[in-house]
């Protein structure tokens, strides 16, 4: 910096911010990383759609051009960009609660990759390992984009109740799933998340023990292309927290599971979660736990005696 004018530095929030020696700010260099979405493929378009009562107010950038608000609409204004175009996408005011029928979506066309955290969507001065606090923050957020083939990051470890509920259900084009570090479940967090992603392959790593009720239900429902499902250590399972999970998955055929408390019936934990895989298949289970909805003829493992390597 010329004539000794830069005086001291501090990071707040995302923003690194320069200052003189009389403590006037010189200039602020902004690190978050917002939600983007990159085209694929010529003639591509992205909208945000409003269902219901949305005063949210959300702002996008082409390129390297200025951040312009967006007009929410119910039907959504579609913005066309072309293969290496990049939007990045973020909420700068949220002024009320998200619902089952108040919500955001995108609608897509082309082929789109996603990537950074989708924090920014839900409020862009939040730290990327939290929701705030916001239940039903990514509801329904991607439902429906055929043209998603790549998932954004989400790094938070902390949910709330139905903050990624029917996220990505009907996303048919994505093929894998991204990370799911969270170990603090909500009520139906993850619910339908992934519901009809025919293309997914693999499913994420789900590492929390302690279970939220309906955190897991029909997580995977119709997912044709699952074969095996993630390694299930909670021991102890909450209300319907499987219920469904894997319902529809007929290539699936192998699940791990160190469950103790399985429970059947229109509220048990476990009700039709295999309903509709594979015919023949492994299941991985404590020996002394009496199971009841696993499929006839799939052979059961102690799951002491998995192989690790």
């Amino acid at each position: 910096m010329p004539h000794g004018l830069l005086y001291g530095a501090s990071y707040t929030n995302g923003v690194l911010s320069f200052t003189d020696s009389r403590g006037r700010i010189i200039c602020n260099a902004d690190l978050r990383k917002y939600l983007t979405l990159t085209a694929t493929e010529d003639n591509s378009s992205v909208a945000l759609r409003k269902v219901g009562d949305v005063n949210n107010t959300y702002q996008y950038k082409l390129n390297n051009g200025a951040w312009t608000t967006y007009e929410l609409t119910l039907n959504g204004v579609p913005i066309p960009f072309n293969a290496g175009d990049q939007i990045q996408w973020r909420c700068t005011n949220r002024s009320g609660n998200f619902s089952t029928t108040n919500y955001v979506q995108f609608v897509m066309a082309g082929k789109i990759e996603a990537s950074n955290p989708v924090t920014s969507m839900v409020l862009y001065t939040l730290d990327p390992s939290s929701l705030g606090g916001y239940s039903h923050a990514c509801y329904c957020l991607f439902s429906g984009c055929t043209s998603l083939v790549q998932a954004p990051s989400l790094p938070a470890t902390s949910l709330v109740d139905l903050c990624y509920h029917r996220m990505f259900q009907g996303c048919t084009s994505l093929v894998q799933a991204p990370s799911l570090p969270a170990t603090t479940l909500g009520t139906y967090c993850y619910g339908s998340m992934f519901q009809e992603c025919t293309s997914l392959a693999q499913a994420p790593s789900l590492p929390a023990t302690t279970l939220a009720s309906n955190c897991y239900r029909s997580m995977f429902q119709g997912c044709t292309s699952l074969t095996q499902a993630p390694l299930l250590p909670a021991t102890t399972l909450a209300t319907q927290c499987y219920y469904q999970m894997f319902y529809g998955c007929a290539n699936l055929s192998e699940v791990r599971t160190y469950a103790t408390n399985p429970t059947t019936g229109t509220t048990g934990n476990v009700s039709q979660w295999l309903s509709g895989v594979s015919a023949t298949g492994d299941f991985w289970c404590d020996p002394n736990v009496t199971w009841v909805a696993v499929p006839q003829n799939w052979v059961r493992h102690d799951i002491a005696d998995y192989p690790t390597t």
